[in-house]
C-alpha cells in the first residue's frame, strides 16, 4: 500500500506541477475535451468555429446563450454559463458538480473556498481518480477525495498542502485557519492553513502542556505516545486516551478508537478514521468501522481462538496471524497485499518483517529489522529477491537463535547473512541428500555432500568448468573429487591436484608445482600422504620439495593395486617414457635411448632430478640422481644415506659408493660386495684426508 501510494503521488506532482501550475482549471485540453460539430477547442473552451452554417456568430468571448441552439459540447465537456467548459479533475475549483469529473463539488458554504471537486463518502467500492486520495474530513465527517500535492505552490489559495501522517503523501486540502478543525494529535499553524504534530517529550513531567490541542475535548487524557514511524522531531506524539471497548464514551463524535498493538483490548488512542478498507491499514491489521484492529494476542498457553485459521507468532502474549498452512502466499494476499507466507510458521506475516520473505517493492526500505527479543534486533538485506538476517554481530549463534536450521554464510555475499543449511555452497550438511539444489539463473543446480559441506556438481553435461565460473569466478570443477566419483566446484588453489590460486597460491600446507597445488610431505613423509589418502605416496626428487602424489604416477613411486595399470605410462608425453613395477616400485626404463643421445637423456627430460640407473642384471631404469650404487652425486657431493646400502659420495669420481663405518678390512664391505657382485674387502676414507670424510667400500688391491 505505501509504495502504491508513493508511486500515485509521484505520478500526481508531476501531473499537478507540470500542467496546472496556478490553478487545475486552466487544464481542460488535458483533460481531453472533445468539442461537437461546428465547434473548436481554444484556450481550454469549445466555441463555435467562425462561419458556421449551424451555429449562431460568436458573442462576447465565444459565449452562447445558456442551452442555445447549436450548442454542441463533446465527451468529457459540459455547458455551463452558456459555454462548453472541460469537465474538472479533483481539487479544481467549482460552483456545481456538473462541472467536475466527479459530479460532486463541495461549496464555500462547507469551509471549500471557490468550490473544491471531490468525490464523497470515498471507500474501496466508490475508489477515488488518479492523482488523488481518500482522506476523512473532519468537518465533512466522511471520506472526501483530495488531491495530491508536493509543497504549497501546488495548492490554490486557502488550502495548504496538508501531510498525512498516516501515509507518504500529501493533499490539498481547506486551511485550517479558516476551518478551525484539525484530527487529534495535531495543532493548527496559523501561518501556513497546516495541521502539525502535537509533539511531546517522552519522560518529561507534563509533556501534553498545550491545551490547543485540536483533538482533545475538555477533559480529555493527552498520552505522550512513542512516535514509531519517526514522524516528529520530538520522538513523541500528544494523543487523547482511549478505551477500545467503550469507544463512543471517549472519543469525539468524528473520531474513532485506534487500539493499540500491545494491548488492542483496553487501550487504544482517538484518532479520526484510519481507514475504509483493510489495504489501507499495516499489513496484519484489518479494517473495522474506520481503524485498524490490530492482530489478537496469543493465550498464556501460547494459543489462538479459531484453531486452524490462525496461528500463535511469538508464544504467550504473541500475536494470532492467519494461517497459510493450505495455499500459501494466495492465502496471504486475499487478506492484505502486504503479507506474504511464511514456510518456517506457515502463516501470514507481514512481507519484508520475516527471514526468507519476498523483498518489498520499496528499494529504500525493502527488508524491516529483525526482532531478537530483549529490544535486540539484527538488519535484514534484500538478497536475490529475499529478506536476509545479519549475522555480522552474532555468526552461527545467532542464526540458530532464529532457528535451528539456519546457519551464517560467511562468503556467499557481501556480508554475513543467515542462509538455511544445506541451501548454500561450501555451508554445511549430514548425509548425502542434506543438501538442496542451488537456484541460479532460472536453473537448479544440484549439489553434494561432501566433507560435511555442500558442494555444486559440474559434469561436462552441466558446463564444468564454464559453470562452476559463471557461480564464482574463483571455482573450477575438480574432476572425481573427495575420491568419489563426482566432479564439483572447489575453490582454486584448495583442493589438491586442482590449478593453483591468484599468484600461485594454496591452502595451508600445499604447495604450487606446474600449475596445480599439492601437499608437501618433507616433514610428515609417507605417513603424512596416506594419512589425506591411501592413493597418495611422497614424492622425494619431483620437484624442489618433496609432495604428496598419486600412486603410480612418479618414478620411485610404490605402484597401483591394479593389474595391468600399475603405474603410468609416456611420462611428460613421451612414448618411450613408460613406467614398469619393479620390486613394488614404479620405474622408466631408459636402456632403448631412441631419440635420445642416452638413457640418462631421457631419464633428465622427465625431471632434472633423474638420471639412468645401469642394471646388469635386469633393464635399466631411472632413478632419483644420488639414490643408488654408481649414480653421480646429487649436487656434486650428495648421495641418499638413507638407501639400501647407505650411499656415500666418492670425491674423486663424483659418484655415489656403499657408505661404511669403519675404517680398515671390513667384514662389512665383503658382506655387502657378494651381495651386489663386488669385490670390496676395505672401508676407506675417499676423501684422503680433504675437507669432507667419505668412507665408503673399496677394492683394495
Amino acid at each position: 500500500m505505501k509504495a502504491m501510494m508513493q508511486t500515485a503521488a509521484a505520478k500526481s506532482v508531476v501531473w499537478v506541477s507540470a500542467l496546472c501550475v496556478v490553478s487545475l482549471a486552466a487544464c481542460t485540453a488535458d483533460q481531453e475535451v472533445k468539442c461537437g460539430q461546428g465547434t473548436e477547442l481554444v484556450a481550454g473552451r469549445c466555441v463555435p468555429i467562425d462561419g458556421g452554417s449551424s451555429l449562431p456568430p460568436p458573442g462576447d468571448g465565444g459565449a452562447l446563450p445558456d442551452g442555445g441552439e447549436g450548442t454542441v459540447c463533446g465527451e468529457g465537456a459540459v455547458v455551463f454559463d452558456g459555454v462548453c467548459q472541460g469537465k474538472r479533475p479533483i481539487g479544481s475549483p467549482c460552483q456545481s458538480g456538473e462541472q467536475c469529473l466527479s459530479d460532486s463539488c463541495l461549496g464555500d458554504d462547507r469551509g471549500a473556498k471557490d468550490g473544491y471537486c471531490t468525490t464523497v463518502a470515498c471507500s474501496a467500492n466508490r475508489p477515488c481518480e488518479a492523482g488523488s486520495h481518500c482522506y476523512y474530513s473532519q468537518t465533512e465527517a466522511q471520506f472526501l477525495c483530495l488531491a495530491y500535492c508536493d509543497d504549497a505552490g501546488d495548492c490554490r489559495d486557502g488550502y495548504a498542502c496538508q501531510s498525512l501522517y498516516t501515509s507518504d503523501v500529501s493533499v490539498c486540502a481547506p486551511s485550517c485557519a479558516a476551518t478551525g478543525a484539525c484530527p487529534a494529535g495535531t495543532l493548527c499553524e496559523e501561518s501556513s492553513g497546516k495541521c502539525v504534530l502535537h509533539e511531546c517529550e517522552l519522560g518529561s513531567s507534563n509533556p501534553c502542556a498545550s491545551d490547543d490541542d485540536a483533538g482533545a475535548a475538555a477533559g480529555d487524557e493527552l498520552v505522550c505516545y512513542a512516535d514509531r514511524l519517526g514522524l516528529s522531531s520530538s520522538g513523541a506524539v500528544c494523543l487523547p486516551a482511549c478505551d477500545p471497548s467503550a469507544a463512543a464514551a471517549t472519543c469525539a463524535a468524528n473520531e474513532v478508537c485506534q487500539p493499540l498493538p500491545e494491548d488492542p483490548e483496553t487501550t487504544g488512542l482517538c484518532v479520526p478514521p484510519l481507514c475504509a478498507s483493510t489495504e489501507e491499514c499495516s499489513a496484519g491489521a484489518v479494517c473495522m468501522n474506520g481503524v485498524c484492529q490490530p492482530p489478537a494476542r496469543c493465550d498464556e498457553n501460547g494459543e489462538c481462538a479459531g484453531e486452524g485459521f490462525f496461528v500463535c507468532v511469538g508464544g504467550a502474549g504473541g500475536q494470532c496471524m492467519p494461517s497459510c498452512a493450505e495455499n500459501g502466499d494466495d492465502d496471504c494476499a486475499a487478506i492484505h497485499s502486504g503479507l506474504s507466507c511464511s514456510s518456517a510458521l506457515d502463516a501470514c506475516l507481514p512481507t519484508g518483517a520475516f527471514p526468507g520473505s519476498v523483498c518489498r517493492s520499496d528499494l529504500n526500505a525493502p527488508c524491516d529489522a529483525l526482532s531478537l527479543g530483549g529490544g535486540a534486533s539484527t538488519p535484514m538485506a534484500c538478497e536475490n529477491g529475499v529478506c536476509l538476517a545479519s549475522c555480522a554481530q552474532g555468526g552461527n549463534a545467532l542464526c540458530n537463535g532464529i532457528s535451528s536450521t539456519l546457519t551464517c554464510a560467511e562468503d556467499v555475499f557481501d556480508q554475513p547473512l543467515c542462509l538455511p543449511e544445506g541451501s548454500f555452497p561450501g555451508g554445511p550438511c549430514d548425509g548425502e541428500d542434506a543438501c538442496a539444489p542451488l537456484q541460479q539463473g532460472g536453473n537448479a543446480i544440484p549439489m553434494v555432500c561432501a566433507n560435511d559441506q555442500c558442494i555444486l556438481t559440474c559434469d561436462d553435461a552441466a558446463g564444468g568448468d564454464v559453470l562452476c565460473d559463471a557461480i564464482d569466478a574463483s571455482l573450477v570443477c575438480i574432476a572425481d573429487a573427495f575420491e568419489t566419483t563426482q566432479d564439483m566446484c572447489l575453490p582454486r588453489g584448495a583442493y589438491p591436484g586442482g590449478p593453483c590460486g591468484p599468484a600461485d597460491s594454496c591452502d595451508t600446507g600445499m604447495t604450487c608445482e606446474e600449475s596445480r597445488c599439492l601437499y608437501e610431505c618433507g616433514t610428515g613423509g609417507e605417513a603424512l600422504c596416506t594419512g589425506i589418502s591411501p592413493t597418495l605416496s611422497c614424492a622425494a626428487g619431483v620437484y624442489d620439495v618433496p609432495v604428496c602424489l598419486p600412486l603410480g604416477t612418479f618414478p620411485g613411486s610404490a605402484c597401483r593395486p591394479i593389474v595391468g595399470n600399475e603405474c603410468d605410462q609416456n611420462l611428460s608425453g613421451l612414448d618411450q617414457a613408460d613406467m614398469v613395477c619393479a620390486s613394488n616400485k614404479c620405474v622408466v626404463q631408459c636402456e632403448a635411448a631412441g631419440p635420445f643421445v642416452s638413457g640418462s637423456a631421457l631419464c633428465g627430460f622427465i625431471s632434472p632430478a633423474l638420471t639412468c640407473a645401469n642394471n646388469p642384471a635386469g633393464v635399466n631404469v631411472c632413478l632419483p640422481i644420488g639414490s643408488f650404487l654408481g649414480s653421480p652425486c646429487a649436487g656434486g657431493t650428495m648421495c641418499d644415506g638413507a638407501a639400501t646400502p647407505p650411499l656415500a659420495c666418492a670425491p674423486s669420481t663424483m659418484t655415489c659408493a656403499a657408505a661404511c663405518s669403519t675404517l680398515g678390512p671390513s667384514p662389512y664391505c665383503v658382506g655387502l660386495a657378494a651381495m651386489v657382485g663386488q669385490t670390496w674387502d676395505t672401508c676407506i676414507d675417499a676423501d684422503q684426508g680433504g675437507p669432507g670424510t667419505a668412507l665408503i667400500c673399496f677394492d683394495v688391491p
